[in-house]
């Protein structure tokens, strides 16, 4: 339904895909024993893993850029970013985007349902290993594309090890919310960053 124009056709995409993804984890937790969508009363505690979170993912983050970069390992970016390229513009829309769509549809289905759901047939710190195993694997097809495997599997790496700290908050509050700020941030950055990069 969205224009062709990619300033308005990915961020709809994105949006769009990212409300399926929040609808399969509320479908997934009604169809399933667990129990209901994790929003409840915000605590200090919420915020402070929410905020302690973010500080966490940035350092995480810039300590894999270092060992990617110390080891030559191949790289690759999403796919996103790779057709903000030629149409730096649609970073800014993607930005809010992310924040609103893509980490609440995210978070509601790698969390709420799926690591939520493991806690019956794992412990708690191994259900997040697994539901981050499960995350990065769902974002293959987002940086597959036309690079090599061994970049891939550097980018997959990357988003596992960035999903344990999404999770690692969600198993501490057993609240929504620290994830999708940690997630929403930290997707809105590298998009503001990629902006600043190709303009």
């Amino acid at each position: 339904i969205a224009p062709d124009a990619p300033t308005v056709a990915y961020p709809v995409r994105a949006a769009v895909s990212s409300v399926g993804l929040g609808i399969m984890g509320v479908a997934f937790v009604r169809a399933s024993d667990v129990a209901g969508i994790d929003t409840p009363t915000v605590t200090r505690r919420d915020v402070g893993v929410a905020a302690g979170g973010v500080g966490a993912i940035f350092a995480l983050h810039l300590g894999l850029n270092v060992v990617v970069t110390a080891l030559s390992l191949p790289q690759t970016q999403h796919g996103l970013i790779e057709a903000a390229r030629k149409t730096p513009a649609m970073l800014v829309p993607l930005a809010v985007v992310s924040l609103v769509f893509v980490a609440p549809g995210e978070e509601l289905l790698a969390r709420n349902a799926v690591q939520k759901y493991l806690y019956d047939a794992y412990s708690r710190r191994s259900a997040v290993v697994v539901a981050s195993f499960v995350f990065a694997a769902s974002h293959l097809l987002a940086y597959a594309g036309t690079a090599a495997p061994g970049a891939v599997m550097v980018a997959l790496a990357r988003v596992f090890v960035v999903s344990l700290v999404l999770g690692v908050a969600y198993e501490r509050t057993d609240n929504l919310l620290a994830p999708i700020v940690i997630h929403g941030v930290y997707d809105a950055v590298q998009f503001g960053l990629a902006y600043w990069q190709f303009t």
